[in-house]
């Protein structure tokens, strides 16, 4: 009995060592690249570039580095269950529709609803859902809605092939390699949104029918979410 226990921790220990290695070799390789840059530009600069172009692009490798570092330490966060969530009662409408106002979405929303949520880690799922939804979609239709217990993101873009699926929410993984990538991608955002959704009591879901035919992102809580009263006048 001891030794299957022992036995049971050392491959445990184990699973978590190689997890945390690939972790760090992820890493490193996607800080490799805006370091590279940063160098090159810097060099350039030193060599007489113009000025103000280059140092724009500097800025924008320092921006990815700062996100990256930021995702790096949220991911760590879920991965060792040590973040945070404040629930709160939100009502999603007016919650939904500056969202949807800022990314330029049409919202649909059949009924006002209340849930119980972290509205700061909510934002961030829903941002990140938004902004890829845009980038798919280009200058196409993006939608955020509200249905029930569920929310989604809805895109008419670029789509997902069916083999991309399974692996769309690992961490680091690219659909479109260096494409997203070169517009500032960090490759953690879903498997972030992931975490947060699954820590609030939910699951994050997608389905597309392909390439070419726009891709659809459900967020599904299991917190019950009641419809918000109807106003009414007073006589």
């Amino acid at each position: 009995m001891l030794t299957r226990s022992f036995n049971s921790m050392a491959d445990n220990l184990e699973a978590q060592q190689q997890t945390l290695m690939r972790f760090v070799s992820d890493a490193s390789h996607e800080l490799k690249t805006p370091l590279a840059s940063l160098r090159s530009l810097i060099e350039a600069l030193e060599a007489g570039a113009p000025r103000e172009q280059f140092l724009g692009m500097i800025h924008r490798d320092l921006d990815r580095m700062e996100r990256l570092v930021a995702n790096l330490l949220d991911l760590h966060r879920l991965e060792q269950s040590a973040l945070r969530f404040q629930l709160e009662s939100l009502e999603m409408e007016p919650f939904l529709r500056e969202l949807a106002e800022e990314h330029a979405a049409e919202l649909v929303l059949s009924q006002p609803v209340t849930m119980q949520l972290d509205p700061d880690r909510l934002h961030q799922v829903l941002t990140n859902l938004l902004v890829n939804a845009r980038r798919a979609a280009g200058q196409g239709r993006v939608q955020l809605g509200a249905d029930g217990e569920s929310l989604w993101v809805e895109d008419d873009g670029v789509g997902i092939a069916a083999e991309h699926l399974p692996r769309l929410f690992d961490r680091f993984y690219r659909v479109d390699g260096g494409r997203s990538r070169q517009q500032g991608g960090t490759g953690l955002g879903l498997a972030i949104s992931k975490g947060l959704v699954e820590g609030m009591g939910g699951r994050l879901e997608v389905t597309s029918e392909g390439p070419g035919r726009g891709a659809r992102f459900t967020v599904t809580f299991k917190t019950r979410s009641e419809p918000r009263p109807a106003k009414t006048r007073e006589p």
